[in-house]
């Protein structure tokens, strides 16, 4: 891990955001420079006289021995005054033996060990590092509150923002004064595997957390489908109910042949959008597939395509505690016991992230590589070994309510 610092910093009138640049060297072992005013530089940030950062090169056992790191920052105007904000950082120059690597980046304020928060998304609690995985030059959060907008490709490295339009939007929180030091550092990145179902499930006890109202939402996975799911069953990536003719709850499962979302218990009813369907091509290979709901609007996704949508303005997702049919409002994965069939998932899930609150797809879009916790997120599974095989990453780390028919550990994924 590489330290970079600036110093005496005094803001004067000059553009509005200015990047400076600093050429670091980076690895899993921690390198502190101490950085003084030999290497200083003078760099205009904010129109007028300039602001001088000191400057320093430390190199370790690293993944790439150089790169070239460029934090900017921006004057936002606040309510009778306003303040110079670290709003974005680009790290380029990363050559390719940092493949399949993890960066973590964190700043600091002169003589303090805590990093400083550096943005909040959609009113939640602050975030002190940013978390980015290399696959093979593709780059993506791992973890943290940033949205997928709030990170983009550049030439041999990504660019990172810390206020985005969402929703939910994210804004910056530490001061350009406060920024003394950035810390980069390079791990070996997470390996994935996957979920292997041959009519299994994973269920979960009821909660408050999964009570989705008349909420937006998205429920999203990265699924492997056998060709071997007949005509006449077929396979559930999420449930709330455990019983398709349970009213309250959804479905988002493959019927037969067909892929949709299914408002549960009104196989007979006139309820606008109780099936929204589209016929089910995409077996034997893995692919994104997300529902999300917004306004009223339910849409299929598949690899990011809209493929399906109608409207739903009904109150129909679960209700919590109901002591009538607690099955109702206890979320399950990979199956749905229904009538004829229980429609269980025979194949493969790399991922699954379910967001109550949110919904991130209104459009073709490209899918992430890697799902991660955001914003709202209620439940996220990215397994990663045996052991971490149903380990829920959002803040509510659920446990399966039953063990006796889990899926088992793959080393497959997309």
């Amino acid at each position: 891990m590489s330290l970079l610092e600036f110093n005496n910093l005094s803001p004067k009138r000059s553009d509005s955001r200015k990047p400076f640049k600093l050429v670091v060297g980076i690895g899993a072992l921690v390198g502190v420079i101490a950085l003084g005013s030999t290497f200083a530089a003078n760099i205009a940030i904010n129109t007028g006289a300039p602001i001088e950062f000191g400057q320093g090169v430390a190199q370790t056992t690293a993944c790439d021995n150089e790169i070239i790191m460029t934090p900017e920052s921006s004057f936002v105007n606040g309510t009778g005054s306003g303040d110079y904000l670290f709003t974005s950082i680009t790290v380029s120059d990363i050559s390719d033996s940092c493949y399949g690597k993890d960066f973590t980046i964190k700043a600091y304020k002169n003589g303090e060990n805590s990093p400083l928060p550096l943005y909040q998304t959609g009113g939640t609690g602050s975030y002190t590092e940013i978390k980015v995985h290399d696959d093979s030059g593709d780059f993506s959060f791992v973890d943290g509150g940033l949205l997928d907008d709030g990170i983009t490709n550049v030439t041999d490295g990504f660019k990172i923002t810390f206020y985005t339009s969402g929703p939910p939007s994210s804004v910056a929180l530490a001061s350009a004064l406060d920024v003394d030091q950035i810390s980069i550092e390079s791990a070996d990145g997470i390996s994935f595997g996957s979920l292997s179902f041959t009519n299994n499930s994973i269920v979960y006890a009821a909660n408050d957390a999964f009570k989705f109202g008349t909420n937006d939402f998205t429920i999203e996975t990265w699924a492997y489908v056998s060709s071997s799911v007949s005509s006449t069953d077929g396979a559930t990536f999420y449930d709330t109910g455990s019983e398709v003719n349970y009213p309250g709850g959804f479905a988002f499962w493959i019927e037969g042949d067909k892929l949709k979302y299914r408002i549960n218990g009104c196989r007979a009813c006139s309820i606008s959008g109780y099936d929204i369907e589209v016929p089910m091509i995409w077996y034997d290979n893995w692919h994104h597939y997300a529902v999300s709901r917004t306004n009223g609007i339910i849409r299929l996704f598949v690899d990011g395509t809209l493929v399906a949508s109608s409207y739903d303005t009904n109150d129909n997702l679960p209700t919590v505690a109901n002591t009538l049919d607690l099955n109702r409002n206890t979320p399950s994965i990979g199956r749905l016991d229904g009538y004829p069939t229980r429609f269980d998932l025979s194949g493969k899930m790399e991922s699954l992230r379910v967001i109550n609150g949110v919904a991130k797809y209104v459009s073709n879009f490209t899918p992430p590589q890697q799902l991660i916790k955001e914003a709202s997120t209620v439940l996220l599974l990215t397994p990663t070994s045996a052991t971490t095989l149903f380990l829920d990453r959002s803040d509510n780390h659920w446990v399966p309510s039953g063990a006796s028919d889990l899926p088992s550990w793959s080393t497959d994924h997309h």
